[in-house]
């Protein structure tokens, strides 16, 4: 946090992405205070379900609680959840992950957007070495996903932010 905040980065750059480990932790608390949007990548699985409401309660409490005051101006927004790891081959059980009932209410209670675009499973980012970015791995079809996931997250803040500014009118 104050890194980007001493190198005044929220100026420099479009965006910032801040990845967290999937558990809550001081890192995923920190990463709150400098952020103006977060996203959820899940997997569309039992655990990942409950996780993405866990997640909603534990940034509620962080925002609420005004430890710090540090969200008396500004609360980050979810832009949404993004279903990654999707494997095709387990379509009709991911399927009712994604669909289900305990999922539906969840999104419903706490107005969550779900992403169209999917991040499917590649074995290809498993297996290759860590220093290559999806890019560079030449595959075609990983860069038509990454396109898709970034142009969606790109209007989705587009939208979030026209209704900021209604709101402000």
């Amino acid at each position: 946090m104050d890194y980007i905040i001493d190198k005044n980065l929220k100026n420099e750059y479009d965006y910032i992405f801040l990845d967290c480990p999937p558990t809550y932790s001081v890192y995923t608390e920190m990463s709150f205070y400098i952020s103006d949007y977060y996203l959820v990548p899940a997997v569309p699985d039992a655990y990942s379900v409950l996780g993405v409401d866990l997640l909603e309660r534990v940034v509620k409490d962080i925002i609420h609680s005004q430890r710090n005051g540090i969200f008396k101006n500004f609360k980050p927004k979810n832009l949404g959840v993004i279903w990654t790891r999707v494997d095709l081959s387990r379509k009709p059980k991911q399927q009712d992950y994604m669909d289900g009932l305990e999922f539906t209410e969840i999104v419903l209670e706490n107005n969550i957007h779900i992403f169209k675009s999917k991040f499917n499973e590649s074995h290809k980012l498993s297996t290759s070495p860590f220093e290559k970015t999806i890019v560079d791995r030449n595959d075609d079809r990983l860069n038509e996903i990454i396109t898709g996931i970034c142009d969606e997250i790109i209007n989705r803040i587009e939208v979030l932010e026209s209704e900021i500014f209604v709101e402000e009118s």
